[in-house]
């Protein structure tokens, strides 16, 4: 299976972007995503990361730090709600947008294509 393609929609700064990838090739399998400081690496990388995983996916996503707790074990800096408020809710709010998504192209090893979407919903409440 491979990625085929990565929608934004109204993703912190991609009002709408479409990323395409081409069809891996022998030792060819390798994306790398490039571009100056400031022009939506990590956010790509964090729609991405949420598209595929969901809330599963916070950890992986450098925004929501991980401190040391209590013992042996590490928490997140942020819950799922809190991250998602912080780093999307309140920037879509405060430029008129209601949602953001995502939507993750895939063609599977039989040449069947997958497309996964998730869409988040916000109020300003």
């Amino acid at each position: 299976m491979h990625l085929t393609a990565v929608e934004l929609f109204d993703w912190r700064s991609y009002r709408h972007a479409r990323f395409e990838f081409p069809v891996p090739e022998g030792k060819r399998n390798v994306i790398l995503i490039r571009a100056p400081n400031e022009h939506g690496k990590t956010s790509f990388f964090e729609a991405v990361t949420l598209g595929l995983y969901g809330r599963d996916g916070l950890p992986l996503l450098p925004r929501a730090k991980v401190v040391a707790g209590d013992g042996a074990t590490d928490k997140l800096a942020l819950t799922y709600s809190q991250f998602l408020e912080g780093t999307l809710h309140r920037r879509a709010i405060a430029q008129g947008r209601q949602s953001c998504g995502v939507s993750l192209e895939f063609v599977d090893d039989d040449g069947e294509p997958i497309e996964l979407k998730r869409r988040w919903h916000f109020t300003p409440e």
